[in-house]
């Protein structure tokens, strides 16, 4: 809720509680004869005892008002005793109206005083108000939506009515009224008067977010003017009263006081009238210093938002320190430099740019230097140590000899120029990366340019940092693919040599004579371990080389149209020998003739390493059935199915992680098979993923896109499926 709502509960609330007190007073003055209460002073009015209790029940809704929501039995009071004090009004008009007593007046103090005197009966305005109060009150929460709020409009006539009586008072005229052909009435009491305005007004104030209140309690500039023209026109009765009081004395005669008063009226409005304009136009220079930070601030953001781009975009850690002083300068600063962290905790220039391109030799003699806390400013020194960024003003060359040491750094600064710089430590990850230092060479920077550079010197750190880590990825995936290379070249040769030999060693044994066929047996089993060994090598080695191509994003895929059967046919021709060795039944079968787009070689590899898994992975003599069918989504659906015994549904998520096997205990290879497919079908475009229950098998899905196109000639070397039982 506004301050100004605030204080208007808190007036109406004071008001309410002064209303009943004050009725209250003057009730105990009828009761005991105490004429100070219901009279003030002698020759003034009275306020009569039925007044008395209107401003008892008054004062006492208003209060029960002032608390919102008003709803149930406090709703229901309000109700009640704005009723009775619209009755005690009602009734003492068609007194007045009628001509007639029916002894209203003596309700609460009984007194035959009344019978024969007028005055003391409650005056025929004052009932009126009465009656307009009590409705006010009633209506209080009605708002119409096309017409003033009714309580306003009560409240001001009520407010009205007491204005002018206590200006009867104030100018020095009888406050009484009389109607012709009516008994002559009287006016309202002072303190009638008062308590009347300070009721309407407080009724008014309960409800400052309605009506009028709102204008008057708002924040805006409606606000703000109605409440300096309602001073104003507060001020103009009490000139009238002191222009009354000259007359009343003889201080000058009623030509003279009516120019007074014409002329505190004019000096009044003119007062109000500049005071209202110097507020406005400091309003309106008020706007316009928002306006113009806010519009600072989104070409500030829009800055950021366009640098964080572009730094994004650089790849190298040089790019970005390029970009960065690009866009620094001269945007912000008359020249800029960034200073790195070396290897041995040294600060060196890694890069500089001034607006003036003919001092690109100074800036390349500053960058070849390695600063050091020995020649650096003792402000910058004093940056990094407290880590806190710190702003130079004024500074002049007096100044500037006194901070750098260093003679040759010296007269480079001086040629650059330096009246005021910013030295911001950039801290990434919780360490210092460098420091950014932005200086002007004619001009000092602002608090608002501290602030931004601050933002600047966030994002400069994180990306420098972000840059570094990437060339340090880099050095390292270069380095892996430089071991790789060495390991599979120094690997694979040797190893080829063991292949060859043991099939050469094999041929000999088969036609060595003399040798029995035990021996020879036993030989060949030999030379058959070894051979298979340097087969597993190879197939290791091949997954490593091609892990490492996809991680630094240099594999690609050559797909065409190939046959799923002629696919089938190769992959068998592959894994028979395994799965002879293994004593298993391979079972390979085609729902029809399809046509996929893969590159050939890859999906053989996926399929050849799916039925590796499955013979590696079940007892002997068990079945790996392979099928290929058509999916409704426009794929070749690929499985593979075994009789093993299942994966465990918590290692479901991690089969296809790279170096994870099922059982760290018994590794059999790199744990990258299923990786390496996983990428190789991700490449085609299609999915692999796996289904499998405890003891019940395991079978794995690959799809691959088909293709419209034909393939122009069979693949030669490969046995149709139906040309030899695909098993051993």
């Amino acid at each position: 809720m506004q301050a100004w709502h605030l204080r208007a509960h808190r007036f109406a609330k004071a008001v309410g509680v002064l209303c009943a007190l004050g009725g209250a007073l003057v009730l105990l003055g009828w009761q005991f004869g105490l004429a100070e209460l219901y009279r003030i002073r002698p020759g003034f009015l009275v306020m009569a005892p039925n007044s008395a209790a209107a401003f008892i029940a008054g004062g006492i809704a208003l209060v029960l008002v002032n608390r919102q929501p008003l709803r149930g039995a406090r709703r229901a009071a309000v109700a009640l005793l704005a009723v009775s004090a619209g009755i005690l009004g009602l009734v003492t008009a068609v007194e007045y109206l009628t001509v007639r007593n029916f002894g209203i007046d003596r309700l609460l103090i009984p007194n035959a005083e009344f019978e024969h005197n007028p005055e003391l009966r409650s005056s025929l305005n004052a009932a009126v108000v009465w009656i307009l109060l009590s409705l006010a009150f009633l209506l209080v929460d009605y708002t119409p939506r096309r017409c003033p709020r009714p309580t306003s409009l009560l409240a001001m006539f009520s407010a009205f009515s007491a204005v002018v009586s206590l200006a009867t008072y104030l100018y020095g005229a009888a406050p009484r009224f009389a109607i012709p052909g009516f008994v002559p009435t009287t006016g309202l009491a002072l303190h009638s008067a008062v308590l009347l305005l300070l009721l309407s007004v407080g009724l008014v104030a309960a409800r400052p977010q309605l009506g009028m209140m709102a204008v008057l309690t708002s924040n805006d500039s409606g606000g703000f003017m109605a409440r300096r023209f309602l001073l104003g026109a507060a001020s103009l009765p009490i000139a009238g009263f002191i222009v009354s009081l000259g007359v009343r004395f003889r201080w000058f005669d009623e030509v003279l006081a009516e120019s007074l008063l014409a002329a505190l009226g004019a000096a009044i409005a003119t007062a109000l009238i500049v005071r209202v304009g110097w507020e406005l136009n400091e309003a309106d220079a008020e706007r316009r210093r928002a306006l113009r930070e806010l519009r600072t601030h989104d070409e500030q953001q829009r800055f950021l938002a366009g640098l964080a781009r572009e730094l994004s975009e650089s790849l190298t850690l040089q790019q970005m320190l390029e970009t960065l002083t690009r866009r620094i300068v001269p945007a912000i600063a008359d020249w800029c430099a960034v200073e790195l962290v070396g290897p041995e905790g040294e600060l060196k220039h890694a890069e500089i740019r001034h607006r003036d391109p003919a001092l690109r030799p100074v800036t390349r003699a500053l960058l070849a230097s390695v600063t050091g806390p020995a020649g650096l400013p003792a402000t910058f020194v004093r940056a990094l140590r407290n880590d806190a960024p710190v702003m130079v003003r004024d500074l002049d060359d007096a100044a500037l000899a006194a901070r750098v040491v260093d003679p040759e750094r010296l007269a480079r600064y001086r040629t650059l120029g330096m009246r005021s710089y910013i030295v911001f430590p950039l801290r990434a990850r919780g360490r210092l990366v460098g420091t950014l230092n932005l200086i002007a060479s004619q001009r000092n920077f602002t608090d608002n340019e501290f602030a931004f550079g601050r933002e600047i010197a966030r994002l400069a750190a994180m990306f420098a940092d972000n840059a570094r880590l990437y060339e340090d990825s880099q050095r390292a995936v270069g380095t892996r693919e430089e071991v790789l290379a060495i390991v599979s070249h120094d690997l694979q040769n040797p190893l080829n040599a063991i292949r060859l030999g043991t099939g050469v060693l094999a041929k000999k044994i088969e036609t060595e004579p003399g040798a029995s066929h035990a021996f020879r047996s036993h030989l060949l089993r030999t030379v058959g371990t070894l051979q298979r060994s340097a087969d597993r090598a190879l197939k290791l080695i091949a997954d490593l080389l091609d892990f490492a191509k996809y991680e630094a994003g240099s594999w690609t895929i050559t797909p065409q149209p190939e046959h799923a059967a002629e696919l089938l046919e190769e992959l068998g021709d592959m894994m028979r020998p395994q799965a002879a060795d293994a004593s298993m039944y391979l079972d390979l079968s085609i729902d029809e003739d399809l046509v996929v787009r893969c590159e050939r070689a890859r999906v053989v590899q996926v399929l050849g390493n799916l039925v590796s898994n499955a013979i590696k992975f079940q007892a002997r003599g068990g079945t790996v059935t392979v099928r290929a069918r058509r999916d409704p989504e426009g794929y070749a659906l690929f499985s593979v199915r075994d009789e093993g015994p299942g994966i465990l549904p918590e290692d479901l998520p991690h089969i296809f992680d790279r170096y994870w096997q099922p059982d760290a205990s018994r590794r059999q290879g790199t744990g990258l098979g299923l990786a390496i497919a996983r990428n190789i079908v991700d490449a085609h475009g299609g999915r692999i993923w796996v289904e499998s229950q405890p003891g019940r098998g395991s079978t794995f899905y690959v799809t691959i896109p088909l293709s419209d196109a034909v393939p122009t000639e069979r693949h030669p070397g490969t046995t149709p499926l139906g040309g030899e039982p695909p098993h051993a």
